[in-house]
């Protein structure tokens, strides 16, 4: 998988593996919900060399790793507030799809909340497909506050894309 596309709540974002000039992987919003301000389509994040994927309400984010995972890249980036250089973020998470069609059917849709169960069928396989050790893309396994509606959806996503139970 090459990319894929994340919703959020305002906007739809192609994630590419590939940098731009700057050498940053692209995480370019290619579509808005209509009715909503937000930025312009054609925004993209910056400053970071790795995309996180968050189960808060960083949403997907940019930044440059310090930490070690044997790749240079923090096994559970908990502190990205301290441990990383942060490059721009989007609004929490809705669902990931690798269809644009199908994301753009989900932002409209009234199924808005973060990690939104009515796209699980979409976003489990796309999780599948980026695994624990993807080189450019690293999926958090950390939320601030394991209660949280939002963040037990998140990790039962992960539990069911197969990824390893965070001790």
């Amino acid at each position: 998988m090459k990319y894929f596309y994340a919703v959020t709540q305002t906007s739809v974002y192609r994630v590419t593996q590939e940098q731009g000039e700057n050498g940053w992987p692209i995480v370019e919003k290619v579509a808005k919900r209509r009715g909503v301000k937000t930025s312009d389509i054609g925004m993209r994040l910056k400053l970071g060399r790795v995309v996180a994927i968050t189960g808060h309400s960083d949403g997907i984010m940019l930044y440059d790793s310090i930490g070690s995972r044997g790749n240079g890249l923090p096994q559970y980036p908990e502190s990205l507030n301290t441990l990383v250089s942060r490059g721009g973020k989007t609004s929490p998470v809705t669902a990931l799809c690798t269809v644009k069609r199908e994301a753009e059917r989900c932002l409209q849709s009234n199924f808005q909340e973060s990690w939104d169960l009515h796209w699980q069928a979409y976003t489990i396989p796309v999780l599948r497909k980026i695994g624990p050790n993807h080189p450019v893309w690293t999926v958090s396994q950390w939320v601030p506050d394991v209660r949280d509606p939002a963040a037990k959806r998140y990790l039962q996503f992960l539990k069911e894309a197969g990824f390893p139970a965070r001790v």
